[in-house]
Order: structure tokens, then sequence, then C-alpha cells
């Protein structure tokens, strides 16, 4: 019976287990089918009203009420963005919206600028402006169409404003006449004390505001007029003055070679990097594009609260850093970091070329791998960092940042504290910002040829790429570096070294270079010489010629009365007759001239030329003309024939036989370089030549009076030039780019007159009226002026000025010393 009654027992509680389990399951679904419900309903609600706002809209759209359409729809696209992820039905919904969104703009903006025209057209233009300015913050992709409105309605607005400021009554405030006379004579007054103090420009300004009171006042319209003239006059003299300056600078300065010295360029660039601190703030001061701009102000905006990196692999702190740009920046757009980071493989394009390889080869080379490292630049550039990094391949090993803890700093001097730590640089790119180690070819690579003598390959090791690449990496002051993609040859033909490198490592490797070459490079000298022919005429005359004559007829007989003869003719009669008098009294005739003058001019003659030499070797300047004399004769003869008894006799004058000679100034220089002292010691031999006058002489030519010629003979005139002179040897030393001067070949010709009558030229005062004096002064002066400079094969000079004149108190030029 115990037995039985256990069973039912157990039956009992297992049915009523039974019966409970059913019952919890009931009110959990239908809490769940609660739950679910609600849950549609909120959807139904969000649907509805996103719904409603789309019908608004598309009334307003229709109705073209562009505006209310607009704000509709941006209402309908919130709604619909809370269940764009629930169905796709509402993301494509969504999309549909914001297309009605961009037409409603652009309609809208249409509507403004029709408005803006009918503002326009009805002269309300800050009305139009403003309907621009709308335009263009509702829709700015009609700002290409909206700018040119707006301007041209600010110009007309301008147009309008300055005519109402210049109206007659406005600026002169209703004034009464006297107090409008008054202030014209104040004005008048002030004016005519600028004036006669020389400042025309205050003066001019005084009388335009007197005929703005009075548009008639004689005094300032000849006032305006005669400022006008003074003003004039003052830019024509500035004109002559600037002419003057500009014409002497070209005559006298010396001139500079075309090619910059390397040593100054690689020292610029050397100031340039110790003024900056380092490369990344070096590419920050460059200008940039719009877009880049934008980057960088980015970069300075965005704010990063803390920041605390300790021991993190370099991929996770840029996944990190593109995560907090987007959080923190205002618009949550945040700014793309890139991490490039290639596999570093060791460069085997140049195995197999020697020094005599084909540059051209190398050259199509390089621009082959420059143009591919820019096409990999560009895509870096265009993906995300996640992306860049995963291509970079399990085989690179990325550092760690150690420890970057910053509070409240921006996201330009965070990733520079990452870079620190990382021994990273950055570069900031239109796109994104681009982080690579240090030795990464971030920039673009370019090809120089630099000249290269044999000699200084044995100093690098060797003319194989490996060696020059070692070889330039270890100079001692530099930092030479070949990141990947880098190259360099040396071609034995040209005696050219060929790098392909980035700017920065290219300016090492000239100033590298410059120091190599300084050692010994072959010496040129450059001689520039001017030569200047002053000449001075001094010309002083006082003249009287007076005769008296009395004529007694056609055959010039006289009555045998005393005659006076004039006086003798002056020097050059240069007077052109300043005074003539002429009087007739019973027969007689009285004339008196009377000559007088006094002229000094001055003429110079500027040549200046420029060769260049060896040292050591002599080299001629001439500055001359080609003139053909008659330098010789042939000796004129007689011949004699006999033809039937009957003697004929025939001549043939004096032949001339002529010869070339050079006119001019000559000149032979000898330099030789002292380069210890930057000395130049030069042997000079200038001459001039020049043509003075004619000679001529007279002689008998005869015939033989064995042919019955006695005689006959016929006398000659031969003539030939007159050629002078003037030369000096010397022999003088002068520094690098300075000047010596040659004078002292002087031609001084004074012609003296002092003509007058005996015993009447005597008597004190009334003497001078019979007799004449004339001076002729006639100076020439030859100055040359000699510059000589020491030059490099390449063109450039061996010492630069700063280097030369060292030490120096003053460094005299040609301009200086003339």
């Amino acid at each position: 019976m115990n037995k039985c009654y256990v069973k039912s027992l157990l039956l009992t509680a297992f049915v009523g287990a039974g019966a409970l389990l059913p019952a919890a399951d009931i009110d959990m679904q239908r809490q769940h089918d609660i739950t679910l419900d609600s849950y549609k309903v909120d959807i139904k609600q969000y649907e509805d009203a996103a719904n409603e706002y789309i019908a608004r809209a598309n009334e307003c759209f229709i109705a073209g009420n562009y505006k209310d359409a607009a704000y509709n729809y941006v209402q309908a696209r919130y709604v619909l963005e809370t269940l764009k992820d629930k169905s796709q039905h509402f993301a494509d919904q969504l999309e549909k919206v914001k297309e009605q969104i961009a037409k409603s703009y652009y309609y809208l903006a249409q509507q403004m600028a029709e408005e803006a025209d009918a503002a326009a057209n009805s002269n309300d233009l800050k009305k139009a402006i403003e309907k621009c300015e709308e335009a263009m913050v509702i829709y700015p992709a009609c700002q290409k169409e909206m700018m040119p409105r707006k301007e041209k309605y600010e110009k007309m607005l301008a147009s309008i404003e300055r005519r109402a400021s210049l109206n007659e009554d406005r600026v002169l405030g209703g004034q009464s006449d006297v107090d409008r006379k008054y202030q014209i004579a104040v004005l008048l007054k002030q004016a005519r004390t600028l004036y006669y103090t020389r400042q025309y420009e205050q003066a001019r300004k005084r009388y335009q505001e007197v005929l703005l009171l009075d548009k008639i006042n004689p005094e300032a319209i000849q006032g305006l007029r005669a400022t006008a003239l003074q003003i004039n006059k003052a830019g024509r003299d500035r004109y002559r003055l600037m002419h003057k300056k500009a014409m002497a600078e070209a005559a006298w300065k010396g001139a500079e070679p075309i090619i910059m010295t390397e040593e100054k360029d690689g020292q610029n660039e050397k100031d340039e990097e110790g003024a900056m601190g380092n490369g990344i703030e070096k590419k920050q001061v460059q200008l940039d594009d719009p877009e880049t701009e934008l980057i960088r102000k980015k970069l300075a905006e965005i704010i990063l609260p803390t920041v605390n990196i300790s021991n993190t692999e370099l991929p996770d702190v840029i996944t990190y850093l593109n995560q907090q740009s987007k959080r923190f920046d205002p618009k949550q757009e945040g700014v793309n970091i890139i991490l490039y980071y290639p596999e570093k493989k060791e460069t085997d394009s140049m195995d197999g070329m020697n020094g005599a390889g084909n540059p051209d080869s190398l050259v199509d080379d390089m621009s082959a791998d420059d143009q591919s490292e820019g096409e990999e630049e560009d895509a870096f550039a265009d993906e995300e960092s996640e992306t860049a990094t995963a291509q970079n391949g399990p085989k690179v090993k990325y550092p760690i940042v150690s420890s970057v803890v910053l509070h409240n700093k921006s996201l330009e001097e965070v990733l520079k504290a990452v870079c620190l730590s990382a021994k990273l640089k950055m570069k900031v790119e239109k796109n994104a910002v681009i982080l690579a180690p240090e030795d990464a070819p971030l920039d673009d690579m370019q090809i120089k040829v630099f000249l290269f003598d044999a000699s200084l390959v044995d100093e690098l090791g060797g003319n194989d790429p490996e060696s020059l690449q070692e070889g330039l990496s270890m100079r001692p002051g530099y930092k030479i570096t070949f990141p990947v993609g880098s190259k360099v040859m040396y071609d034995e033909r040209f005696r050219s070294l060929i790098v392909l490198n980035t700017p920065e490592n290219l300016a090492q490797i000239s100033d590298a270079v410059a120091e190599m070459r300084k050692l010994d490079p072959p010496r040129l000298v450059q001689i520039q010489v001017k030569f200047v022919e002053i000449e001075q005429n001094d010309l002083k005359e006082l003249g009287f010629i007076q005769s008296l004559s009395r004529p007694m007829g056609d055959n010039g007989k006289t009555d045998g009365r005393l005659q006076f003869d004039k006086n003798d003719e002056t020097i050059y009669n240069s007077g052109n007759n300043t005074f003539v008098y002429s009087r007739s009294t019973n027969g007689y005739n009285y004339n008196l001239t009377i000559n007088a003058i006094n002229q000094l001019d001055s003429k110079d003659v500027l040549s200046s030329p420029k060769v260049l030499t060896n040292d050591g070797e002599k080299v001629t300047i001439k500055m001359t003309s080609e003139r053909y004399f008659e330098w010789d004769y042939e000796e004129g003869e007689w011949e004699t024939s006999s033809s039937d008894g009957v003697m004929t006799y025939s001549y043939t004058p004096p032949w001339p036989e002529f010869e070339m000679q050079e006119l001019g100034i000559t000149m032979d220089v000898t330099p030789k370089v002292d380069l210890k002292n930057r000395l130049i010691e030069l042997d000079m031999h200038p001459w001039v030549r020049t043509l003075v006058g004619w000679t001529e002489y007279q002689y008998t030519v005869s015939a033989d009076d064995t042919d019955g010629g006695a005689g006959l003979g016929s006398v000659e005139t031969m003539k030939r030039p007159i050629v002078a002179e003037r030369t000096t040897l010397t022999n003088v030393q002068v520094a690098d780019n300075e000047t010596v001067v040659i004078g002292g070949i002087i031609k001084d010709y004074t012609t003296i007159v002092d003509d007058k009558i005996p015993i009447l030229g005597d008597i004190p005062l009334l003497g001078n009226f019979f007799k004449s004096k004339s001076t002729s002064i006639k100076k020439t002066n030859l100055l040359i002026f000699v510059t000589a400079r020491i030059i490099k094969p390449d063109g450039t000079p061996y010492f630069d000025t700063a280097s030369t004149n060292k030490g120096r108190a003053t460094n005299a030029g040609i301009g200086d010393i003339y």
C-alpha cells in the first residue's frame, strides 16, 4: 500500500509540473508579442511621419515653394536616417529624399537669382546682393554662377554711392555765400604757400577744393595748370636721373657669371634647414594648394583631449588616431592618416653597369622608376590606413611607439610626437597625411648631373654605383642618404656624375662635390677691360678784322694814295662774324668784323670688351678699324718710241701701293695666377694708333737724254699718312675681382695766335681794336680700367665675392674709381 501511495504522489507531482511549464511559456510569449507590437508601432509611426513630410514637400515643390519643400525634405531625411538600417526600402527612400533636397536647393537658388535680378532692376542693389549670398549658402554648387552677379551688383552699388558722395549740395553742405568766399580765400592762400614751398601735390589738392566751391575760379584754374607743369617737370627730371643711373650702371657694373656658384646655393639650403629645425617644418613653409592648406588647417583645429600611447605597434597607433580625428572633428569628417612603410630591398637595377655605361638608358630607367613611385604614392593617398598597411605584407616589421602622453594638443602636434618616437617623417597631401620612415622617398626624385673629374672618383673609392653611394654617404659633415629608388653612376666619356635622388639629398651632394672640386680645379682668368677716351676742347678767340679801300674803276688803277689791307684771318674764324660793320663814304669803303667766342666741350668714348684666357696665356684685345693708305708708290717713267722718223713719248705716272693699317686701341694681356694669395699678375702692353695728318712731297720724273727726251719731265706730288702711336708697358698684381687703372696716355695740342698791327696794336685799350688773339687747347686722355677674376671651367667664380673681400676695408670697383 505504501508503494501505491508513493507512485500516486510522484505521478501527481509530475502532472503538476507539466501544467506549470506551459503556463510560464505562455506568459513569456505574451510579453514578447507585446514588445514586438510596440516595436512595429514605433516603426510605423516613424514611417508615417516621414511619409507626411515627403507629401508636404512634394506639394510645396509642385507649387514652386522650394524653400518649404527643402525644409520638409530635410525633416524626412532625419526620420529616414533612423530607419535606413531596418530595411532596404527605407534606405532607397532616403536616397530619393536626398535627391529631392538637391533639386529643391537648385531651383531655390535659381529663384533667388531671378529675385536678385528683379531687385537690381528696381535699384534695390543691397537686396540683390543679399539674395546672391543666400543662394550660395543654400546651394554652394551655384557659386560659380552667383559670384559674378554679386560682383556686378556691388560695382553698381559702389558707383551709385560715389555719385551721391560727390553731389554738390552734399559737398558744400549748404554754405552761405559769405562762408564760401571766406573758405575759397583760405584755400587759395594755402595753395599759394604750398606752391612756393614746392609742395606741388598738396597745392594741387587745395586748388581742386577751390574748384569744387567755385567751378570757374580763374586763380584756381591757373594755379592748377602751374602745379601740373611743375609736377610734369619734376617727373622728367626724375626720369632723366634714373636714366643716367641706369646707363652708368650698365656701363660700369662688372659682369657677373651666368651660372651661380654651387657653394652659395648649398649654403642657402643649409641656412634654411638650420632656421626651420627639421624636414617636417621645412615642408610646411612651402606654398600649398587650397586642398592641402585645408588639411593643414584641420590638423591644427582638431584638439585631442587625452592621448596615452604606450608600447603600441605603429599600425594600431595609426588606426587609433584615425578614429580620434573623426571623433573630435567638429564636422565629424576626420583626417585620413596613412602609413607608408615599404619593405626595404637591395637595389640591383644597377648591376652589370660599369663606368662607361650608357647614360641615356639610366635616364630612362630613372624616369620609369620615378613614375612608378609617383603612381604608388597616389595609390596610397587614395586608400584608408588599414588597406595601406595591409598591402605591405607580413614581412614588414613595424616599429613600436614607446610612450606618447599628451593632453589638449592638436592632431598635428600628436602626429609630430609619434613621428619623433617612431623615427618617421610626415607629408601632408591633398587627401591625406602620409607617415613614412625617414629614408622613404616621399618627395619626387630628380636627376642632376655634376661635372666630376676622374681623380675625384678615386677619392670616393671607385666608379661602380655601390662605391659611389658608399663614398658619398661617408663624406664627413654631410648626411647623404640613398632611399629606395635612388641611383647614382659615373660617365667617363663626359666626366659626369649622374644622380637620381630627392632634392634634399641632391643639395647635400652638390655641396660635397663642390668641396671636393675646391682641391685644385682648373683655373681660367676673365679679363674685363674698359677703355675710356676723354676728349676736351677749349677755344677762346677775340679778333678784329678791318679793311679800308677806295676802288678807282674796272681796270684796278689807283691814284697813288695809301691803301690799307685787312688783317689776316684768325685760326678758325669760329666766331662766325659775331659783329659786322660796313660803311662807304666819298668812295671809301670801310669794313669791320669782330669774331668772339669762348667754347668748352667734352666728349667721352667708352668701350668694354671682355675675354677669357688660360692661366699664363697671352690674350690680345683690339678695338680698331682697318684703313688702307697710299703707303708706297711705283716710280713714274717716260717711254720713247720711233716710227718712220717720228718720235713718240708716253708717260706712266707713279702708281700708289696701298697698305692696311689698324687704327685704334690694341692691348696685350698675359695673366699669371697666384692661387694661394688670391692674386693675379698682369703683363699689359696697350698702344693707341691714330691718323694725325698727311705729308706731301714732290719729285721730278725726267726722260733720258739719249732717247731725245731732253727737256721732258713731270713734277709729281705724293701723299703719305702720318700715324701716331702711344704705347706703354707695365706689370702689376691685383687681387681677384679687383680693378687696376692705367692712365697717362695723354695727347695735348695747344695753338696760340697773336696777330696785331705794329704800333697801333700796342696802344693801351685802343690797341685791342688793331689785333686778334685766339687760343685753342685740345686734350685727349686715355684711361684703361682692367678687372681680372679667376673663373672655373663651368663659368662660376673661383672665389665668391664675400670670401674675396674678407678682411678688406673696401671693395673698389670700376664705378668707385671712376
